[in-house]
């Protein structure tokens, strides 16, 4: 399958609960989930990103997210909040090394998402899926996302 249309992002009122003991772990309690994406769903957008209870950029609802800035990669590390992604997984340990580029987690806000090079996200269903979109903000290349989309491809194979 080719890789899906860069998508229209919203910023969800709905934030991640803070609960260490359940940070990374995907479980049956989406409620914080369901709701975020109602949201995005009323504005006509694709995806939301969603922060946690301080205001850092966790992950969008149905994703984890990456930010490309200064040929670096960044994600938001998890340690409080949010699901730890078979896809994230594979493109921090294999996809963008296998590039030679590596992954840094880091803390990231609103203004480090909105300045980005490129911003593109992962989950199972998609594999990675470039964002156009943030607000006013636009992205129109999509360079890492693509090359990272056919290690990806390659490995279906």
């Amino acid at each position: 399958p080719n890789m899906a249309a860069p998508a229209a992002l919203h910023l969800a009122e709905m934030r991640w609960a803070t609960q260490p003991a359940l940070a990374g772990l995907k479980h049956l309690n989406r409620l914080e989930q369901v709701l975020a994406a109602a949201e995005y769903k009323e504005a006509g957008l694709d995806e939301a990103v969603m922060l946690d209870q301080a205001g850092q950029v966790i992950s969008v609802v149905a994703g984890n997210l990456f930010v490309v800035s200064g040929g670096e990669i960044l994600t938001p590390g998890l340690h409080h909040c949010g699901i730890l992604g078979t896809r994230r997984d594979l493109v921090i340990r294999r996809w963008a090394p296998s590039l030679g580029l590596a992954v840094r987690e880091c803390t990231l806000d609103i203004a480090q998402l909105e300045e980005a090079d490129e911003v593109f996200y992962s989950n199972s269903l998609v594999g990675l899926r470039p964002v156009a979109s943030f607000g006013r903000r636009r992205w129109l290349a999509h360079t890492i996302c693509d090359a990272l989309y056919r290690q990806y491809r390659e490995e279906l194979k």
